[in-house]
């Protein structure tokens, strides 16, 4: 038999919700309601669709930052694909993938809502490779800063760190900071995170102009990533400790090319 009613609703993720229209309420002669869960896509049918969708090759590395990113969210995946191809050259391992349009000015509109100090925190978190409670605290967020963000559904807050309801959510944050607030934030950070690595990152984020005590720190940075067998990640912090050693140290910057 035909469905008399079909209904699709997202969910949170937390377990099943009620069925809206008062589908699950009993009623005399009523048919039976059938649940179908959707999961998220996997990365084999998010690549058929894009392909399907969309002209142009993206390299893999590339869409596999995209599948992270999109969150199994096949139109997501599509929009960030689209917006990949656009660009004239592709994002490097430390950019960001380019946001849908549409998710930054939802964003934007999110955080403009916030109390001041919930923003910060939110785009402090942001700018984190992983934002944990105590590295933020150290940043100066207070604990209650959390709360109205949390409200909004932008992110969870778990025990020991915070996570964004969404992977792309970050990304759009980070996009939408103005260039002088992320450096002044950026160095926030690095005065505050006790982990050297994230602390290198963090001070290569905030410098306009070669630097070679910040070169030192990520050239640092990628032989303890190479040592622990991160060689891809190594590789970036290299790249980057190679554009920012000055001229004068043209050994130092060709050994870490």
């Amino acid at each position: 038999p035909r469905p008399a009613v079909l209904v699709a609703r997202r969910t949170d993720g937390t377990g099943p919700a009620a069925a809206p229209l008062g589908l699950d309420d009993d009623r005399p002669g009523g048919a039976p309601v059938t649940r179908v869960a959707l999961p998220p896509l996997d990365a084999g049918s998010l690549h058929h669709i894009v392909r399907t969708r969309l002209d142009g090759a993206l390299s893999r590395p590339l869409f596999a930052r995209i599948v992270r990113d999109a969150g199994g969210n096949p139109l997501l995946a599509i929009e960030m694909a689209r917006a990949a191809l656009r660009l004239p050259r592709p994002p490097g391992p430390d950019e960001d993938l380019p946001v849908p349009s549409s998710l930054r000015q939802l964003l934007a509109d999110a955080l403009r809502a916030l109390p001041a100090p919930t923003r910060d925190a939110v785009r402090l978190a942001a700018l984190l490779t992983v934002p944990t409670l105590p590295d933020l605290a150290a940043a100066g967020v207070p604990a209650d800063a959390w709360d109205a963000a949390e409200e909004a559904g932008l992110l969870r807050v778990a025990p020991d760190r915070v996570g964004f309801v969404h992977p792309s959510y970050a990304a759009a944050v980070r996009g939408g900071i103005p260039p002088g607030v992320r450096r002044r934030l950026h160095r926030t950070l690095a005065d505050a995170v006790p982990d050297p690595d994230e602390r290198a990152r963090q001070l290569a984020r905030c410098v306009v102009e070669p630097d070679g005590t910040v070169a030192a720190a990520l050239a640092a940075a990628a032989e303890r990533q190479r040592t622990r067998g991160a060689p891809a990640v190594a590789a970036d912090l290299f790249e980057r400790a190679a554009q920012l050693t000055p001229a004068a140290q043209a050994g130092d910057r060709d050994r870490r090319r």
